[in-house]
């Protein structure tokens, strides 16, 4: 009967303990750490936190954010977002990625971002045009993509998109008029590209120059060599004794 008691007291216990798991301000934090190692506050411009879950942004969420003052770019694909309250007040960032949410509408606190000039929400539950209109505060949104959400469905989708957005240059990747228009990050890629190429006929040029060199060298070279033997032929010449003439017999 103790035994069966001690057991029982033992369980109760035990069924009491909560196993401890960190908050997603903890896990971000730990991301943030992880992606800033080595770098000041003020150099960090790229956050990515696409491997984390959460349904929103905590008010500590925003104040972590807020302690690097040069972010140009956040990335919350996939994350589970269900809201955007709590957005950090990002003055800098040009570029947010929302990909893949559960993000329908309600981007008001988006206007801590005046200078926002690309923003994805492709993949996310907007039905409506007016779902749109708390965007209309970022009056420098040139590249926006809305692919997948229903919202495209709409029936002048794009022109009643474009008419929200003076500065809008591309929807979902393509002009008012339904041209392509590449994205920023084939522009880089482009841009390294021709960096390279520049680099190697830079090269070949270099190449090509001491090529010449090595010729004029050695013509320089050649040149010498036949002075050279021209000189030796000359003090040859001089040390040849003229032939001495014969004296006739008198008779």
């Amino acid at each position: 009967n103790q035994i069966s008691a001690l057991r029982d007291r033992h369980l109760k216990y035990h069924s009491k303990l909560v196993t401890y798991s960190p908050s997603n301000s903890e896990k971000m934090e730990e991301e943030i750490k992880e992606q800033t190692e080595g770098y000041e506050t003020d150099e960090v411009e790229d956050l990515i936190f696409d491997k984390l879950k959460m349904a929103s942004l905590s008010a500590d969420d925003a104040k972590l954010l807020e302690k690097y003052p040069n972010l140009s770019k956040l990335s919350f694909n996939g994350v589970g977002l269900k809201s955007l309250g709590n957005f950090p007040k990002v003055e800098k960032l040009i570029a947010l990625e929302l990909n893949d949410n559960k993000l329908s509408g309600d981007f008001k606190t988006l206007s801590n971002c005046p200078n926002l000039m690309t923003l994805s929400l492709g993949g996310n539950p907007i039905k409506e045009i007016d779902n749109l209109k708390d965007l209309a505060s970022l009056t420098n949104l040139e590249r926006l993509d809305l692919v997948q959400c229903p919202v495209t469905e709409v029936e002048e989708y794009t022109t009643k998109v474009f008419g929200m957005f003076k500065e809008l240059a591309a929807l979902d990747g393509k002009d008012k008029d339904g041209n392509e228009v590449e994205s920023e990050d084939e522009l880089e890629d482009e841009g390294e590209e021709d960096e390279e190429l520049d680099e190697e006929d830079d090269d070949e040029e270099g190449e090509g120059e001491e090529g010449d060199e090595d010729e004029g060298e050695g013509e320089d070279e050649e040149e010498g060599d036949e002075e050279y033997d021209n000189e030796e032929d000359d003090e040859s010449d001089e040390d040849v004794p003229e032939p001495t003439k014969k004296k006739q017999k008198t008779g």
